[in-house]
């Protein structure tokens, strides 16, 4: 036991070095994205291939973790998912592919077991992939996470808008045009609840050719 005891022990240390590293070797931009996650406020990572968006966000969630915080990590698609170490947004959240139409004010409250009440933050990656009508659920979801547990859920989205658009076949059109008026490609910022979460936006410029994740 004491062996195992020593090894958990170096582990840490180790991994404790590998994030101290990593910190010093932020630049000024990621540092400023970095405090800003750090800061509680719901928060709109942006920025192009290769700016370094998954380094700071896997930082920030390591930190996070680091300080016993639950946090849900999830993505639109399976691959982008696999590549944050999280579950599809449809997994996470237990909602079907097709559009996600309120009636009678009324919508169906569905809850993985995680998430009743007991994670502090949640991250969306690839949120130019996440159509209007999925990330309006994933929010009222939120919410009504937020009274069950009568605690704040911070929000954090990540990606870059000038990257892939959400899929949209035509049947799913029809009726996104009936829900949404102004439907224009169903990006997650043309939904009032983007307004009203009110994200701060960090946008990360400076290129980074070192990191092997192109994010």
């Amino acid at each position: 036991n004491n062996q195992k005891s020593s090894l958990h022990s170096k582990q840490e240390t180790t991994n404790q070095r590998k994030q101290n590293k990593d910190k010093i070797s932020l630049s000024k931009d990621q540092y400023k994205a970095y405090q800003q996650l750090l800061s509680g406020n719901n928060v709109f990572l942006t920025g192009g291939a290769g700016t370094g968006k998954s380094f700071v966000l896997q930082l920030f969630i390591n930190e996070m973790e680091k300080q016993n915080k639950n946090v849900i990590v999830c993505a639109p698609t399976g691959i982008a998912a696999i590549n944050i170490q999280g579950v599809t947004i449809h997994r996470c959240f237990q909602v079907s592919p097709e559009p996600q139409v309120v009636k009678n004010g009324k919508f169906r409250f569905r809850l993985k077991d995680e998430l009743h009440g007991s994670f502090k933050l949640i991250v969306i990656d690839e949120i130019s992939m996440c159509r209007i009508d999925l990330f309006d659920f994933v929010v009222r979801t939120i919410m009504k996470a937020e009274e069950n547990s009568l605690s704040r859920k911070q929000i954090i989205v990540v990606g870059d808008f000038f990257q892939l658009p959400p899929v949209t076949t035509d049947n799913d059109l029809e009726v996104l045009k009936e829900i949404y008026e102004n439907y224009h490609k169903g990006y997650a910022f043309e939904s009032t609840n983007w307004q009203d979460l009110n994200f701060q936006t960090v946008e990360l410029k400076q290129l980074h050719q070192d990191y092997e994740d192109p994010q």
